[in-house]
Protein backbone atom coordinates (compact mmCIF):
# COMPACT_ATOMS: atom_id res chain seq x y z
CA UNK A 1 0.00 0.00 0.00
CA UNK A 2 2.65 2.49 1.28
CA UNK A 3 4.34 1.59 -2.95
CA UNK A 4 1.08 2.22 -4.14
CA UNK A 5 1.01 5.75 -2.67
CA UNK A 6 4.54 6.81 -3.12
CA UNK A 7 4.21 6.02 -7.04
CA UNK A 8 0.98 8.00 -6.79
CA UNK A 9 2.52 11.03 -5.15
CA UNK A 10 5.62 11.12 -7.83
CA UNK A 11 3.18 10.74 -10.66
CA UNK A 12 1.49 13.76 -9.39
CA UNK A 13 4.10 16.03 -8.51
CA UNK A 14 5.26 16.08 -12.61
CA UNK A 15 1.40 16.98 -13.75
CA UNK A 16 0.67 20.43 -13.56
CA UNK A 17 -2.73 21.90 -12.04
CA UNK A 18 -5.11 21.80 -14.88
CA UNK A 19 -4.25 17.70 -15.22
CA UNK A 20 -3.82 17.02 -11.49
CA UNK A 21 -7.07 18.50 -10.69
CA UNK A 22 -9.42 16.19 -13.90
CA UNK A 23 -7.26 13.15 -12.57
CA UNK A 24 -8.06 13.72 -9.09
CA UNK A 25 -11.64 14.37 -10.31
CA UNK A 26 -11.92 11.11 -12.57
CA UNK A 27 -10.65 9.03 -9.62
CA UNK A 28 -13.62 10.16 -7.32
CA UNK A 29 -15.67 9.00 -10.20
CA UNK A 30 -16.36 13.11 -11.37
CA UNK A 31 -16.11 12.09 -15.07
CA UNK A 32 -17.57 14.32 -18.20
CA UNK A 33 -16.98 15.85 -20.86
CA UNK A 34 -15.96 19.07 -19.53
CA UNK A 35 -12.80 17.82 -17.30
CA UNK A 36 -11.73 14.80 -20.26
CA UNK A 37 -11.72 18.36 -22.46
CA UNK A 38 -9.94 19.90 -20.30
CA UNK A 39 -7.24 16.66 -19.22
CA UNK A 40 -7.03 16.39 -23.12
CA UNK A 41 -6.28 19.85 -23.83
CA UNK A 42 -3.46 20.12 -20.67
CA UNK A 43 -1.71 16.54 -21.23
CA UNK A 44 2.22 16.51 -22.63
CA UNK A 45 1.06 14.79 -25.18
CA UNK A 46 -1.21 18.05 -26.93
CA UNK A 47 2.34 19.42 -26.89
CA UNK A 48 3.92 17.07 -29.09
CA UNK A 49 1.83 15.78 -31.57
CA UNK A 50 4.67 14.16 -33.79
CA UNK A 51 5.25 12.12 -30.32
CA UNK A 52 4.29 8.89 -32.27
CA UNK A 53 6.68 9.52 -35.23
CA UNK A 54 9.42 10.63 -33.20
CA UNK A 55 9.59 7.62 -30.93
CA UNK A 56 9.43 5.31 -34.34
CA UNK A 57 12.03 6.89 -35.75
CA UNK A 58 13.99 7.43 -32.76
CA UNK A 59 14.23 3.60 -32.32
CA UNK A 60 14.65 2.77 -35.66
CA UNK A 61 17.93 4.82 -35.90
CA UNK A 62 18.98 3.50 -32.40
CA UNK A 63 18.20 -0.15 -34.01
CA UNK A 64 20.40 0.98 -37.27
CA UNK A 65 17.02 0.05 -39.03
CA UNK A 66 16.19 1.81 -42.45
CA UNK A 67 12.39 3.41 -42.32
CA UNK A 68 12.59 3.47 -46.59
CA UNK A 69 10.36 0.53 -46.24
CA UNK A 70 7.95 2.50 -44.24
CA UNK A 71 8.13 5.50 -46.59
CA UNK A 72 7.27 3.36 -49.54
CA UNK A 73 4.14 1.69 -47.85
CA UNK A 74 2.38 5.03 -46.38
CA UNK A 75 1.89 6.40 -49.49
CA UNK A 76 -1.49 4.94 -50.28
CA UNK A 77 -1.14 2.78 -47.79
CA UNK A 78 -3.62 1.27 -44.33
CA UNK A 79 -1.76 2.22 -41.17
CA UNK A 80 -2.80 0.06 -38.28
CA UNK A 81 -1.69 1.67 -34.60
CA UNK A 82 -2.36 -0.14 -31.72
CA UNK A 83 -2.22 1.79 -28.88
CA UNK A 84 -3.07 4.95 -30.76
CA UNK A 85 -3.55 7.04 -27.35
CA UNK A 86 -6.26 10.12 -26.75
CA UNK A 87 -3.99 12.34 -29.51
CA UNK A 88 -4.66 10.37 -32.63
CA UNK A 89 -1.30 8.65 -32.74
CA UNK A 90 0.42 8.97 -36.12
CA UNK A 91 -3.27 9.62 -37.90
CA UNK A 92 -1.64 13.93 -38.51
CA UNK A 93 1.55 12.33 -40.36
CA UNK A 94 0.55 9.19 -41.92
CA UNK A 95 -2.93 10.44 -43.96
CA UNK A 96 -1.01 13.98 -44.32
CA UNK A 97 1.67 11.28 -46.27
CA UNK A 98 -0.85 10.09 -48.26
CA UNK A 99 -2.04 7.29 -46.36
CA UNK A 100 -5.44 5.72 -47.55
CA UNK A 101 -6.58 5.11 -44.15
CA UNK A 102 -5.56 5.11 -40.56
CA UNK A 103 -7.13 2.86 -38.13
CA UNK A 104 -6.15 3.74 -34.06
CA UNK A 105 -7.41 1.01 -31.47
CA UNK A 106 -7.19 2.11 -27.86
CA UNK A 107 -9.53 1.93 -24.86
CA UNK A 108 -9.22 4.83 -23.98
CA UNK A 109 -9.69 6.73 -27.18
CA UNK A 110 -12.76 9.21 -26.64
CA UNK A 111 -13.53 10.57 -30.18
CA UNK A 112 -16.28 13.08 -28.83
CA UNK A 113 -13.25 15.11 -28.34
CA UNK A 114 -12.15 15.54 -31.65
CA UNK A 115 -15.59 17.33 -32.22
CA UNK A 116 -14.82 20.23 -30.47
CA UNK A 117 -13.91 23.44 -31.90
CA UNK A 118 -11.15 24.52 -29.41
CA UNK A 119 -9.67 20.58 -30.01
CA UNK A 120 -9.54 21.06 -33.94
CA UNK A 121 -7.98 24.57 -33.58
CA UNK A 122 -5.57 24.18 -30.79
CA UNK A 123 -4.18 20.35 -31.38
CA UNK A 124 -5.21 18.70 -34.84
CA UNK A 125 -4.44 21.88 -36.83
CA UNK A 126 -1.15 22.39 -35.24
CA UNK A 127 -0.66 18.73 -35.52
CA UNK A 128 -0.70 18.88 -39.09
CA UNK A 129 1.55 21.25 -39.75
CA UNK A 130 3.78 19.98 -37.17
CA UNK A 131 3.95 16.57 -38.78
CA UNK A 132 4.63 18.64 -42.45
CA UNK A 133 7.63 20.16 -40.87
CA UNK A 134 8.89 16.74 -39.60
CA UNK A 135 8.76 14.88 -42.58
CA UNK A 136 10.19 18.27 -44.25
CA UNK A 137 13.37 17.54 -42.06
CA UNK A 138 14.08 13.90 -42.80
CA UNK A 139 15.22 12.27 -45.53
CA UNK A 140 13.35 9.35 -45.50
CA UNK A 141 10.03 11.45 -45.73
CA UNK A 142 10.59 14.45 -47.48
CA UNK A 143 10.22 13.50 -51.13
CA UNK A 144 6.77 12.79 -50.38
CA UNK A 145 4.26 15.50 -50.80
CA UNK A 146 2.32 16.74 -48.06
CA UNK A 147 -1.20 16.54 -48.92
CA UNK A 148 -3.60 18.16 -46.15
CA UNK A 149 -3.45 21.70 -44.60
CA UNK A 150 -5.55 23.92 -42.63
CA UNK A 151 -9.42 23.16 -41.44
CA UNK A 152 -9.95 21.20 -44.39
CA UNK A 153 -7.18 19.17 -44.05
CA UNK A 154 -8.78 18.36 -40.67
CA UNK A 155 -11.50 17.71 -42.37
CA UNK A 156 -9.98 15.38 -44.66
CA UNK A 157 -7.95 13.79 -41.68
CA UNK A 158 -10.73 13.02 -39.83
CA UNK A 159 -12.92 11.31 -42.59
CA UNK A 160 -10.14 9.18 -43.56
CA UNK A 161 -9.61 7.83 -39.86
CA UNK A 162 -11.19 5.21 -38.12
CA UNK A 163 -10.69 5.01 -34.19
CA UNK A 164 -12.06 1.88 -32.00
CA UNK A 165 -12.31 2.34 -28.50
CA UNK A 166 -11.89 -1.36 -27.63
CA UNK A 167 -8.80 -4.02 -27.79
CA UNK A 168 -7.14 -4.77 -30.90
CA UNK A 169 -9.25 -8.09 -30.49
CA UNK A 170 -12.76 -6.65 -30.92
CA UNK A 171 -11.57 -6.08 -34.63
CA UNK A 172 -10.95 -9.54 -35.72
CA UNK A 173 -12.66 -10.64 -38.43
CA UNK A 174 -12.93 -7.10 -40.11
CA UNK A 175 -12.10 -6.44 -44.03
CA UNK A 176 -8.78 -4.86 -42.75
CA UNK A 177 -5.46 -6.10 -44.10
CA UNK A 178 -2.97 -3.32 -42.91
CA UNK A 179 -0.10 -2.24 -44.99
CA UNK A 180 1.95 -0.50 -41.77
CA UNK A 181 0.90 -1.94 -38.12
CA UNK A 182 3.09 -0.28 -35.43
CA UNK A 183 2.52 -0.28 -31.67
CA UNK A 184 4.32 1.98 -29.01
CA UNK A 185 4.87 0.58 -25.40
CA UNK A 186 1.48 -1.47 -25.91
CA UNK A 187 2.00 -5.10 -26.05
CA UNK A 188 3.38 -5.45 -22.58
CA UNK A 189 0.00 -4.07 -21.03
CA UNK A 190 -2.04 -6.77 -23.07
CA UNK A 191 -2.68 -9.58 -20.81
CA UNK A 192 -4.31 -11.81 -23.23
CA UNK A 193 -1.59 -11.65 -25.52
CA UNK A 194 -2.33 -15.02 -27.19
CA UNK A 195 -5.61 -13.29 -28.67
CA UNK A 196 -4.08 -9.96 -29.50
CA UNK A 197 -1.71 -11.51 -31.38
CA UNK A 198 -3.98 -13.79 -33.01
CA UNK A 199 -6.31 -10.91 -34.04
CA UNK A 200 -2.71 -8.51 -34.96
CA UNK A 201 -2.45 -11.86 -37.69
CA UNK A 202 -6.10 -11.63 -39.07
CA UNK A 203 -6.02 -7.60 -39.75
CA UNK A 204 -2.32 -7.88 -41.48
CA UNK A 205 -1.18 -9.50 -44.88
CA UNK A 206 2.23 -11.35 -45.46
CA UNK A 207 3.94 -8.43 -46.24
CA UNK A 208 2.48 -5.90 -43.86
CA UNK A 209 5.53 -3.74 -41.93
CA UNK A 210 5.63 -3.94 -38.31
CA UNK A 211 7.24 -1.33 -35.85
CA UNK A 212 6.88 -2.73 -32.77
CA UNK A 213 8.18 -0.57 -29.60
CA UNK A 214 8.17 -3.01 -26.32
CA UNK A 215 8.65 -1.47 -22.89
CA UNK A 216 9.66 -4.37 -20.50
CA UNK A 217 10.22 -2.66 -17.30
CA UNK A 218 8.11 -2.55 -14.18
CA UNK A 219 6.74 0.80 -15.54
CA UNK A 220 6.45 2.44 -12.28
CA UNK A 221 10.48 3.61 -11.89
CA UNK A 222 13.03 4.71 -14.71
CA UNK A 223 15.73 4.70 -12.32
CA UNK A 224 14.39 0.94 -10.82
CA UNK A 225 12.97 -0.76 -13.83
CA UNK A 226 12.86 -3.81 -12.45
CA UNK A 227 12.24 -3.10 -9.23
CA UNK A 228 9.62 -5.18 -6.92
CA UNK A 229 8.91 -6.93 -10.71
CA UNK A 230 11.82 -9.85 -10.43
CA UNK A 231 11.91 -10.23 -7.06
CA UNK A 232 8.47 -12.11 -6.70
CA UNK A 233 6.72 -14.51 -8.84
CA UNK A 234 5.01 -12.05 -11.80
CA UNK A 235 1.80 -13.35 -10.11
CA UNK A 236 2.53 -11.41 -7.09
CA UNK A 237 3.52 -8.40 -8.91
CA UNK A 238 0.79 -8.19 -11.48
CA UNK A 239 -2.20 -8.84 -8.76
CA UNK A 240 -0.31 -5.75 -6.50
CA UNK A 241 -0.34 -3.31 -9.66
CA UNK A 242 -3.56 -4.48 -10.65
CA UNK A 243 -2.09 -6.42 -13.68
CA UNK A 244 -0.48 -3.10 -15.45
CA UNK A 245 1.99 -5.02 -17.42
CA UNK A 246 1.60 -8.78 -18.92
CA UNK A 247 5.40 -9.65 -17.55
CA UNK A 248 6.33 -11.29 -20.95
CA UNK A 249 9.38 -11.19 -21.99
CA UNK A 250 11.21 -10.77 -25.36
CA UNK A 251 11.82 -14.03 -26.72
CA UNK A 252 7.89 -15.13 -25.20
CA UNK A 253 6.70 -12.30 -27.66
CA UNK A 254 8.46 -13.68 -30.47
CA UNK A 255 7.47 -17.05 -29.89
CA UNK A 256 3.71 -16.01 -29.58
CA UNK A 257 4.34 -13.87 -32.79
CA UNK A 258 5.92 -16.80 -34.94
CA UNK A 259 3.07 -18.68 -33.68
CA UNK A 260 0.89 -16.81 -35.91
CA UNK A 261 3.08 -16.43 -38.90
CA UNK A 262 4.79 -13.21 -38.21
CA UNK A 263 8.09 -13.30 -38.01
CA UNK A 264 9.64 -10.19 -36.68
CA UNK A 265 13.27 -9.53 -35.27
CA UNK A 266 14.00 -8.75 -32.05
CA UNK A 267 16.24 -5.85 -31.31
CA UNK A 268 16.91 -4.71 -27.96
CA UNK A 269 17.19 -1.32 -27.30
CA UNK A 270 18.46 -0.41 -24.20
CA UNK A 271 19.52 -2.79 -21.92
CA UNK A 272 19.96 -2.27 -17.39
CA UNK A 273 21.97 -5.18 -16.22
CA UNK A 274 23.13 -2.86 -13.41
CA UNK A 275 19.31 -1.96 -12.27
CA UNK A 276 18.77 -6.11 -11.92
CA UNK A 277 18.05 -6.78 -8.34
CA UNK A 278 20.99 -8.74 -6.55
CA UNK A 279 17.89 -11.90 -5.22
CA UNK A 280 15.92 -13.28 -8.96
CA UNK A 281 13.35 -15.05 -7.94
CA UNK A 282 13.38 -18.37 -8.64
CA UNK A 283 10.61 -18.54 -11.20
CA UNK A 284 12.28 -15.98 -13.58
CA UNK A 285 15.65 -17.13 -13.55
CA UNK A 286 14.04 -20.77 -14.99
CA UNK A 287 13.10 -18.89 -17.96
CA UNK A 288 15.08 -16.40 -18.74
CA UNK A 289 18.98 -15.67 -18.89
CA UNK A 290 20.77 -12.17 -16.91
CA UNK A 291 20.91 -10.70 -19.88
CA UNK A 292 17.19 -11.30 -21.58
CA UNK A 293 15.73 -9.98 -17.96
CA UNK A 294 17.97 -7.00 -17.94
CA UNK A 295 16.24 -5.55 -21.37
CA UNK A 296 14.72 -2.30 -20.76
CA UNK A 297 13.09 -1.96 -24.41
CA UNK A 298 13.23 -3.42 -27.65
CA UNK A 299 11.80 -3.34 -31.27
CA UNK A 300 10.11 -6.18 -32.83
CA UNK A 301 10.08 -5.25 -36.91
CA UNK A 302 9.92 -6.91 -40.00
CA UNK A 303 12.43 -3.83 -42.04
Amino acid sequence: MKSKFLHLAKIARTMSLPLLITRSLKKLGLDSSWTRRIDFLSSEEMKRPNKAIEIILGSLLKADVSAKPIAEKIVGGQILEIGCGRHCGLAPFALGLGARQYIGVDPSFDEELLKLSDVRERYLLPALDAARLFASAHDCFSHLPFVMSGSGGVEEMLSQSRFEKSGIEQLIGEDIRADICVSISCLEHIIDFSRAIKAIADLCHERTEHVHIVNFSNHLSKQQPFHQLYEEPYAEFGRRWNYNINGMRISDMQRELTNVGIHLRAIPLTSCPGALPKKIDSTWLARYGSEELSIRSALLTSL
